[in-house]
């Protein structure tokens, strides 16, 4: 059965937006169709892959001209947290952990609860490209506040991914920290 956001629908693992100026413009293009996208100007574009095999990234590869050592990285098992900045994009793995507690699910004395899911991201001045190794992150929730905050969105790819980075770590998606500081968006 094939998960469906309430966002917009996920095909083929693959998800794909287009923002304007901070306001959306067009969803669910062909990745082929990326580079056309990132001419436009003021144009900010999100690219989902969940469980992408290597021809796809391959091609996104050749398309963005990503590393190529960075894109097995992507996908290869067992790869540690990192950020590596490239000539031409930053590469980021990230893990979220999440504990289970559904009681639909039987535990022995030594199977441990807590669950891990990998979440890696090519960042560009225009794009994010998000690789993830299974559907277990929901990302409709940063998509909506990407979507309430036009602003944010036009500042471009790096404050985009930081409200991907809070998720990711579990924060709330708010404004305001617990502190009562105002976060900065970088």
């Amino acid at each position: 059965m094939q998960n469906v956001s309430v966002i917009t629908g996920i095909k083929n693992g693959v998800r794909t937006r287009r923002w304007r100026d901070g306001r959306l413009e067009i969803e669910d293009f062909p990745i082929e169709e990326i580079s056309d996208h990132l001419q436009e100007q003021g144009a900010l574009v999100w690219l989902d892959l969940c469980e992408p095999d290597h021809d796809l990234l391959r091609k996104l590869a050749d398309e963005l001209t990503l590393d190529s050592h960075a894109v097995e990285d992507a996908i290869a098992s067992g790869e540690r947290p990192k950020a590596t900045r490239h000539a031409t994009h930053t590469f980021v793995t990230v893990y979220g952990t999440r504990l289970d507690v559904g009681a639909d699910q039987q535990y022995g004395p030594l199977d441990s609860r807590l669950q891990t899911s990998r979440v890696s991201a090519f960042v560009m001045p225009n794009v994010i490209v998000r690789i993830r190794s299974d559907d277990d992150f929901n990302m409709d929730q940063v998509v909506e506040r990407w979507e309430d905050d036009p602003e944010l969105l036009k500042l471009g790819s790096g404050s985009a991914a930081s409200w991907l980075a809070r998720r990711r770590r579990g924060w709330p998606l708010r404004d305001r920290p617990a502190h009562g500081r105002r976060d900065r968006v970088s």
